[in-house]
C-alpha cells in the first residue's frame, strides 16, 4: 500500500534562488499531495537529473538563476536529453519580454507564467494540470 502511494506522489523539481519563494512554493506544493526537490541552481539541478533515474513529474524553471546555468541553458540542456525531454516545464518569471517568453515556449517549455501577474495557487493549479497528464 505505501509503494502505491509513494507511486502515486508527484515530483517537482523546483529551481529557485529566491529562499522565501522556494519556501513559499514548497508549502503550496506539499499542501498539494506533491514532493519538491529544491536547488537554488540550474547547474546543480542538471547535475541531479543526470544522476537520477528517478525523473521528476515536472520542472519548474525561474528564467534568472545565479550561476552559469540561465532559465534558457536549463530548458535548452533538459529539452536536447532524451531521458529528460518529455518532462513538462513551467517557466516563472518577472520578464514579460515577449522575445523571452517565444523562445522558452519554442524550445519546449509547457507554460511561461509572469511572477506579478499571476498567483501562486494559480501557478499550482497549472502544475496540477500538466501531472494529471
Amino acid at each position: 500500500r505505501n509503494n502505491f502511494i509513494k507511486h502515486m506522489t508527484k515530483t517537482i523539481l523546483l529551481i529557485e534562488d529566491e529562499e522565501v519563494l522556494q519556501k513559499a512554493i514548497s508549502e503550496k506544493l506539499k499542501a498539494a499531495g506533491m514532493k519538491t526537490v529544491i536547488f537554488s541552481n540550474g547547474d546543480e539541478a542538471i547535475e541531479h537529473l543526470s544522476k537520477n533515474t528517478d525523473l521528476p513529474n515536472l520542472i519548474w524553471l525561474d528564467y534568472y538563476l545565479k550561476g552559469d546555468l540561465n532559465g534558457l541553458g536549463f530548458l535548452t540542456q533538459v529539452k536536447s536529453n532524451i531521458n529528460t525531454k518529455s518532462i513538462p516545464v513551467i517557466v516563472v518569471s518577472n520578464s514579460a519580454s515577449d522575445s523571452k517568453v517565444q523562445n522558452m515556449l519554442s524550445l519546449g517549455a509547457n507554460k511561461y507564467m509572469l511572477k506579478a501577474a499571476h498567483r501562486l495557487d494559480e501557478i499550482i493549479d497549472h502544475v496540477k494540470e500538466l501531472t494529471e497528464a
